[in-house]
């Protein structure tokens, strides 16, 4: 995974393919934190919005490494 920095406002998030892309994105979906604008998820990538007034990019980049790093989300029953 590398987690790439976009201006001031978004992250890009490189994996290895599509499986990876939608388990990251379930998890990070999950639990999505307060200035998380938009996540989207595409081939190899997942992008990630934010408003750097409520989350800085720093903060993003720390969510997106634990949501990396945790179980998958569970399906609904």
């Amino acid at each position: 995974m590398n987690i790439l920095t976009m201006g001031d406002r978004a992250v890009l998030v490189e994996v290895a393919g599509l499986d990876e892309v939608l388990a990251l994105h379930g998890r990070l979906v999950a639990s999505v934190p307060a200035g998380v604008i938009d996540i989207v998820p595409a081939a190899r990538t997942v992008l990630i919005t934010v408003d750097p007034a409520v989350l800085s990019l720093s903060r993003a980049r720390a969510w997106v490494t634990d949501a990396a790093g945790a179980a998958p989300p569970r399906a609904a029953a």
